[in-house]
């Protein structure tokens, strides 16, 4: 028997409500016959669902803390985004000030450049005039050369003609000479007749020389522009896992670091660009200026001279015309004297000057009277 009970021990207990319920014996006789151990609680179902079945939490549960740190992550990107707009729009105005700055200092620079422009303008313009004047200088200087050659050349024929008439008159002075005539003898001897005889002399004009000068003209002979660089950029595909995407996201930050220093560079080097143009322009003004100062200079000083010349042959045309007026009134007196009547020659004899004197014209005696 304890054997048996041995053996019945080491079987496995049936399963409550199989093999006792099965035979259908009582629960008395059961317990009498087997001596099982105590068994252990039955756990209850889990997460027991509205059918009655085991369930699991549902999805947004479960991601509860991940849709947190997602949000987090989706704020902290908005506020990186606002972070990163303001920052491009500081930077903006920043190169907008900077940009104001520099073509401010373009706007003075070309203004400097354009004063220079109108002031070798003005140079120009009088150089022009001072060309014009001497030209008319040199042309009115010509034009007294040759009415003073016409009048010395004038006078030399008339001092020509004059030796002439002085030969002419010396041999009729000598022809007609009949006071030592024997049948003038008879004449002598009256004291009723007084002969009065005169020698006449008539001199000849000198020449007029003087020293004409002549004169020749000579003649020697950065907007700011604002450009932006436009960079067109394919964006890449929309990556699938969040890392790659925070990758993306640092490479755009880093570009638009690069692009921001890229543009300030830019706005710089098209600055100095346009700069050092503008000083190139103002040098070649300054060049210009220097010339055109120069040519004026020559110019002032070449018509001082022209005006020395023209003076000096409007006085010798002056004076050639005074001279020439006073002998022409001295021979028109002689003149009156050769054809005057018999008893106008003594008076006409009297009313002859001694000399020859310069006149002057009636409009230049008028003029200085005036």
């Amino acid at each position: 028997g304890t054997s048996a009970a041995s053996a019945q021990r080491q079987l496995p207990a049936p399963p409550v409500g199989h093999t006792a319920l099965e035979q259908g014996a009582p629960a008395a006789m059961a317990a009498s016959q087997i001596d099982s151990p105590p068994l252990p609680p039955i756990p209850a179902a889990a997460d027991i669902g509205a059918d009655g079945y085991p369930q699991l939490p549902a999805v947004a549960n479960m991601l509860h803390e991940a849709d947190e740190t997602i949000g987090s992550i989706s704020t902290r990107t908005r506020d990186l985004a606002s972070r990163i707009a303001k920052a491009q729009s500081d930077k903006a105005q920043k190169m907008q000030k900077q940009k104001q700055v520099f073509e401010q200092k373009l706007h003075s620079q070309e203004e400097a450049n354009r004063a220079l422009l109108s002031t070798n303008g003005g140079i120009a313009k009088a150089i022009d005039a001072l060309k014009a004047e001497n030209a008319a200088i040199v042309k009115r200087a010509t034009e007294l050369q040759a009415a003073n050659r016409l009048l010395r050349s004038e006078m030399a024929t008339l001092q020509g003609k004059l030796g002439a008439a002085r030969s002419f008159v010396s041999a009729s002075v000598a022809a007609t000479d009949d006071s030592r005539a024997p049948e003038l003898a008879v004449l002598r001897a009256s004291t009723a007749l007084t002969a009065a005889g005169g020698d006449f002399q008539a001199d000849g004009g000198d020449h007029v020389s003087d020293d004409e000068d002549d004169g020749n003209a000579a003649d020697d002979g950065t907007s700011f522009l604002s450009a932006g660089r436009r960079a067109t950029r394919v964006a890449p595909g929309i990556p699938a896992e969040p890392q790659d995407m925070l990758g993306v996201l640092k490479q755009e930050v880093e570009a638009l670091q690069k692009q921001e220093r890229d543009s300030e560079g830019h706005l710089k080097q098209l600055f100095v660009k346009e700069f050092q143009q503008g000083a190139k322009r103002r040098s070649v003004l300054l060049a210009h200026q220097r010339v055109l100062n120069a040519t004026r200079t020559g110019l002032t000083a070449l018509q001082a001279k022209l005006r020395a010349a023209e003076h000096r042959l409007e006085a010798t045309h002056g004076h050639v015309e005074e001279r020439l007026r006073g002998l022409g009134l001295f021979m028109q007196r002689l003149v009156h004297l050769a054809l005057a009547p018999q008893a106008e020659v003594p008076n006409a004899m009297k009313a002859l000057p001694a000399d020859i004197k310069p006149e002057p014209s009636p409009t230049a005696a008028a003029a200085t009277v005036v």
